[in-house]
């Protein structure tokens, strides 16, 4: 989700990044929600909450090595 270029991003396009299947996607989407962290913006989509979020992940990944 960090490294898609839109605010706003399809459930679809993640479970494809990902390899994973609906329902794990689904398990994770909701703890997410949950927490604060990602939004609901339309019928199978979400953003991040708050802004630079993506960037600031992307950063650490990083700094971190987990590309």
């Amino acid at each position: 989700m960090a490294k898609s270029k839109e605010n706003v991003v399809e459930i679809s396009e993640i479970r494809q990044q990902m390899r994973k299947s609906t329902n794990y996607i689904s398990q994770y989407r909701k703890r997410l929600i949950d927490s604060q962290v990602i939004v609901e913006a339309g019928y199978g989509k979400v953003a991040f909450s708050l802004l630079f979020m993506g960037e600031f992940i992307l950063q650490m990944a990083e700094l971190y090595g987990m590309d």
